[in-house]
């Protein structure tokens, strides 16, 4: 009894004080990643820095490195959360620039190398945008992080007891346009029961242009992050 008593008890403080050290693994992570003196050097911190490195080398074109220390207030407490049978975390940053203050969340996996950034999660990268798709009426499918949010301002495109209409920005917080799904599929159900708060969540989405700026849901690959899991 006393045998099982201590090993409860080890493993209990275990427990309790792993916790401790992944956070600061984290922030570590975090920080060593912001502050380095240029983009190539991010590369060291990111998953799949080989298939990403033309993206970044385009995205950060025109950014000054290394970032000015005073433009990060804080690196927040990290949340952990175990999906699809992989670990991962969720850390924000509270940024400023000027008297502009926001918070910015970076994606961290811990992979077979170690704990690594999903840099195109973190960014919400997309391939292309709603209005070049707009402009060129693509009427083909493509993924998009998008912030959304439920609204009752209905299109007659679409009945208002058979669709659910949600407004989408994408994440330069640009309006992207407005996206429908069926209030019967499970995928609609799942998305009203989130964004039935009325407040804005990301998800990541197979979108299709329907007509004007109006989409429709072909897929939901996240309904509550950016993470596109393999």
């Amino acid at each position: 009894m006393k045998i099982i008593l201590l090993f409860f008890v080890i493993t209990q403080f275990l427990l309790s004080q792993e916790p401790t050290e992944n956070k600061n693994e984290l922030v570590k992570l975090i920080h060593d990643y912001l502050f380095v003196d240029n983009w190539e050097e991010r590369l060291d911190y990111v998953k799949n820095p080989d298939n990403i490195n033309e993206i970044m080398k385009d995205y950060y074109k025109n950014s000054k490195f290394p970032i000015d220390s005073n433009s990060v207030i804080e690196i927040l407490e990290p949340k952990k959360n175990k999906l699809d049978l992989m670990e991962w975390s969720s850390v924000w940053v509270k940024l400023k620039k000027g008297d502009r203050e926001w918070a910015y969340e970076y994606y961290i996996q811990n992979t077979k190398n170690g704990l690594k950034i999903d840099w195109l999660a973190s960014i919400g990268y997309n391939e292309i945008t709603a209005i070049a798709i707009i402009a060129n009426l693509d009427k083909g499918i493509h993924k998009f992080r998008v912030y959304s949010k439920l609204t009752e301002n209905y299109s007659s495109k679409f009945d208002k007891l058979d669709f659910y209409k949600i407004f989408l920005r994408d994440t330069e917080d640009n309006v992207l346009g407005y996206c429908y799904i069926k209030k019967n599929s499970v995928d609609g159900q799942d998305i009203f029961n989130i964004l039935k708060d009325g407040k804005w969540h990301k998800m990541m989405l197979e979108l299709q242009l329907y007509d004007g700026d109006d989409f429709v849901i072909n897929s939901v690959i996240n309904n509550s992050t950016w993470i596109e899991y393999p």
